[in-house]
């Protein structure tokens, strides 16, 4: 009474991972190839729930024109971008919008990195806050001289 039965996990496991294509499918489980097709439709991937790690937020804005940006919410320690946002300007409401969306999303927050937004650090008071190091050696050379005859700025 017809062909081997069908199994939809074990059907979407050839398909993806052994690379079967749908006529080998069909040969295999002796039936058509919209069978194969229908059955891959219907399977459901399993979506697991992201299993919510401690992260070390890395938050900074990058334009192309004037008026267009993303900000963009990063994690350090895997390196995977967390959220973005298209922007027109960035603000210190924005970055905080974006961290109360991921604390929503259940991300434990260790610390975080940032450009040194004036007045977004005192305003980010729940976790411990560092300047990225690009910013701060830009602060040093905004306040140091180029060619500094003073032996203390010479050895920064």
């Amino acid at each position: 009474m017809g062909g081997v039965r069908i199994d939809n996990e074990q059907l979407w496991y050839e398909f993806v991972y052994q690379k079967q294509t749908l006529i080998q499918l069909a040969k295999a489980y002796k039936c058509s190839s919209k069978t194969i097709q229908r059955r891959l439709k219907a399977h459901q991937a399993s979506k697991k729930e992201p299993l919510v790690k401690p992260i070390i937020l890395l938050l900074d804005t990058t334009y192309w024109k004037r008026s267009f940006g993303v900000m963009l919410f990063k994690d350090a320690i895997s390196g995977n971008n967390l959220l973005k946002y298209y922007v027109k300007n960035e603000t210190n409401a924005l970055y905080l919008k974006g961290i109360a969306e991921l604390e929503q999303k259940g991300y434990r927050i260790l610390a975080i990195v940032c450009d040194g937004r004036r007045g977004l650090i005192q305003k980010i008071t729940k976790y411990p806050v560092q300047l990225c190091q690009y910013h701060q050696q830009q602060i040093i050379r905004r306040y140091l001289p180029n060619r500094s005859k003073h032996p203390a700025s010479k050895h920064l």
